[in-house]
């Protein structure tokens, strides 16, 4: 259980300590002081593990809220062992709930008498253990990879409060027993620590595997008709519509059907394949043999604890020793290698099962579930060892989510909507700030200006907070090095932006004005510098408009009050000085994501209060839509067929190829210039820093330079952020006062300083082009913002 979570900082250090995949364990929020350990048997949904612990989390509502983190446990050994280290070393956590029904090994009952007993022995035996009625007969009561001192440490901090099912209970009234216990035990602690206890023998090492060469399977066919599948060895035709089932039964007629290890490896694989149905079946015959489901004997060595990582397409095998003086070690296996085939080189060369009676059984197992893991990765599903996969919950993890529009009347129905697409659509993969994301590129959203409402939802800030927070984005910075918003709008470079903003208004009707946070040379070095990076307003039909750029949005926990700010903080001020009514507020956000541990029941328990879809935006007064470009003449053709007016407008160039046509002297272009030679190369630095961290979000390039532009603007190109996404360059650009008229495709440059649509794609073409040949992947895609444009 308490092995498994992303990693999170708290003084210093991470924790878990002990770290593992996260799909078993929810990091809720780091200053509760209460741990839940969910068993088997509690959910409706116990055929699988994640499903199990999502299910529980929803039913607590509000509840969750009150979690540190919740787990699940099935086991003694390693199962306790990183429970007591993980609980152990945090000091946040002072209680831990041991939820749901005992399985065999029964190991909340494990955990109640290492409380009240305590351990004897150099092995750190449980005291009473071994003494409990009906245990299974191999359990291990040994935590004999803890230090001692945390195990006293655990005993003597830690309140453990068991909530064991009474017979004939329905779950609705257990989950609200558990509720009672949780807000019982709720007292949040100020300033958590992590104590720097050794576990690194709970740590397994690693090894990678190296490819060889797969295993045929002569001995056996194998068969599928009507969901049944059939083993033909021999003169027997083992028949189940069950995967463990029919190990099973060929294992108890084991050494009679013969056949090498690589061939019971091999069937285990194809029988895997031919349950997912990614295997051409045999033609089989001979008389059945009706399978059963048998307890498979632990294997005298060791055995298998397999994980698969999706977005990182890769599967992990660790292995437990039974004698638990071994180390343990993580067989790592990348997908582009052999699958299955390379662990059973491992598991020869280093002895690993033993050659008692099941031998056969538990290869055929391992080829089953390596070869269900590796399906996994390669379909996007999730995988539970020992649970079916299913193609009902497939997981986006090889297309790029985006561009897409995303509008509603209001920013908590936008919220929902985005979160909503987000969830059902998004990029399952890994950012190294975060851990496991779900992740989209590109989202334009679309909603009212008057809209200051936070959602109901919302449980990151209220009406109150988010007012101080709107006040903060007005204020100098006080005499900090780190930047803030307010100081960056209005007081950073020497003169309130706002106040610009409204000047310039005032005098021209015609023209968008842009306002920057973002500042290359200080903050493209540094990086993870202004999330929000700035905007643009400008005036139509007596109405004040604003398109807000964004790097990055947390979607979940800060969108909303991003909007918020935005609208209250700037735009409504400045619309009263105008002496105009309010209009749209318009994005983009180049990157919004979610946590996939600490956020996916979050984002459940929202679009299940959602009980129809938000929707759309009524009554736009501005116009804004995405154009998928796959040729210019189409392009010039849907251009020319704008009506007169203001237009924003996204270009997604999924081959930006077909910009070569576009000549222009792009080193000589105003904001080209800037961009090389402003007090920083932002081009070289920018493919430095994707070099070294091609998935890295927080490089933005700009030629825009607040302290020069404050009379008059350089160019009409506002910023560039170019990002690796699944092997290849995807870059935005976004650019204001765009001229849409007759010939805007031609490469021009006017005395305004306003370079042409057609000189803007070069621009970004180049850009693109050059910082993917510097990290030799492809250069696709590519998107342009104008926000907005004019015709």
């Amino acid at each position: 259980m308490f092995a498994r979570g992303i990693k999170i900082r708290m003084d210093e250090l991470t924790w878990p300590v002990v770290p593992a995949a996260p799909e078993a364990l929810r990091i809720l929020e780091p200053r509760s002081n209460i741990a839940l350990c969910v068993n088997r048997g509690l959910s409706k949904h116990a055929g699988e593990d994640p499903l199990l612990l999502d299910s529980i989390l929803l039913q607590l509502e509000d509840s969750v809220k009150k979690l540190n983190c919740a787990g699940m446990l099935t086991v003694i050994d390693r199962g306790v062992q990183h429970l007591v280290a993980n609980v152990a070393s945090n000091t946040a956590i002072d209680t831990l709930i041991l939820a749901g029904k005992e399985t065999v090994f029964q190991p909340s009952t494990a955990i109640m008498l290492l409380k009240q007993n305590g351990v004897d022995g150099e092995k750190n035996e449980i005291k009473g253990y071994s003494q409990v009625p009906g245990l299974k007969e191999k359990a291990r009561p040994f935590l004999n990879q803890l230090p001692r001192e945390a195990i006293t440490e655990f005993r003597q901090r830690v309140k453990v409060v068991r909530l064991p099912l009474v017979p004939e209970e329905d779950e609705d009234s257990y989950v609200y027993r558990l509720k009672q216990a949780i807000d019982t035990a709720y007292a949040p602690r100020e300033s958590p620590q992590i104590l720097p206890f050794d576990f690194s023998s709970l740590c397994p090492r690693e090894i990678s595997v190296i490819p060889s060469k797969p295993a045929d399977c002569e001995t056996f066919a194998v068969g599928f008709e009507n969901n049944e599948a059939m083993v033909q060895a021999g003169d027997s035709l083992f028949c189940s519509r069950d995967q463990d089932s029919l190990i099973h039964e060929l294992n108890a007629a084991g050494r009679g059907i013969g056949g090498s290890d690589d061939e019971w490896f091999a069937l285990g694989k194809r029988i895997a394949q031919t349950f997912m149905g990614k295997y051409e079946p045999d033609e089989v015959k001979g008389p059945r043999v009706e399978c059963r489901k048998r307890l498979l004997d632990l294997d005298t060595n060791g055995f298998f604890e397999i994980t698969a990582d999706s977005s990182a397409k890769e599967v992990r095998a660790l292995y437990v020793p039974t004698d638990s003086k071994k180390q343990r070690f993580t067989l790592v296996l990348k997908q582009g290698s052999n699958f299955p085939e390379d662990l059973l080189k491992i598991v020869r060369e280093q002895t690993l099962l033993g050659n008692g009676s099941g031998r056969q059984g538990h290869l055929a197992y391992l080829g089953a579930e390596l070869e269900k893991a590796f399906i996994a990765c390669t379909e996007g599903l999730t995988y539970s060892q020992d649970s079916p996969l299913s193609f009902e919950n497939k997981l986006n993890t090889t297309q790029l989510y985006g561009p897409i529009e995303v509008s509603a009347n209001s920013i908590p129905e936008l919220w929902r909507a985005a979160v909503s697409n987000l969830h059902n659509k998004g990029l399952h993969t890994r950012n190294e700030k975060k851990g496991e994301v779900v992740e989209g590129w590109c989202t334009l959203w679309h909603t009212s200006l008057t809209s200051t409402r936070l959602p109901d939802d919302f449980d990151f800030f209220d009406e109150k907070i988010a007012d101080s927070y709107a006040t903060a984005l007005c204020e100098k910075n006080a005499g900090e090095e780190k930047y803030t918003y307010g100081d960056r709008q209005c007081h950073y470079f020497g003169y309130d932006q706002m106040q610009r903003a409204a000047e310039l208004l005032a005098q021209n009707h015609d023209r968008a004005v842009a306002c920057q946070r973002y500042y290359p040379p200080i903050d493209l070095p540094s990086r993870g510098r202004p999330c929000l990076l700035g905007e643009t307003y400008w005036l139509d039909n007596e109405k004040l408009h604003a398109f807000h750029f964004a790097r990055a949005h947390d979607l979940f926990r800060a969108f909303p009050e991003n909007l918020y700010g935005i609208t209250k903080a700037w735009a409504q001020p400045l619309a009263r000085k105008l002496g105009v009514e309010c209009g749209d507020l318009l994005g983009l956000s180049i990157n919004n994501n979610y946590r996939k541990a600490t956020d996916s029941q979050n984002v459940l328990q929202l679009l299940r209060k959602i009980k129809t879809a938000p929707a759309e935006y009524s009554n736009p007064c501005v116009v804004a839509r995405i154009i998928k470009v796959e040729n210019l003449a189409e392009l010039e053709t849907q251009l020319n067929a704008l009506p007169n007016g203001v237009h924003v407008l996204g270009l997604h160039f999924p081959d930006p190829a077909i910009l070569d046509g576009i000549e222009c002297d792009v080193a000589n272009t105003p904001a080209m210039k800037r961009i090389k030679e402003n007090k920083l190369d932002q081009l070289s630095t920018a493919a430095a820093n994707l070099k070294e961290k091609p998935y890295d979000n927080t490089n933005v390039l700009s030629p825009r330079d607040p302290f020069l532009d404050r009379d008059a603007e350089a160019s009409n190109l506002l910023l560039f952020q170019p990002r690796v996404h699944l092997g290849r360059l995807a870059s935005a650009a976004a650019c204001y006062n765009v001229n849409l008229g007759e010939n805007c495709l031609l490469a021009s440059h006017s005395q305004e300083n306003l370079e042409s649509l057609g000189t803007l794609l070069a621009i970004a073409r180049d850009l693109h082009h050059a910082i993917a040949d510097s990290l030799s992947v492809p250069a696709r895609p590519l998107y342009l913002q104008l926000a907005p444009g004019y015709k």
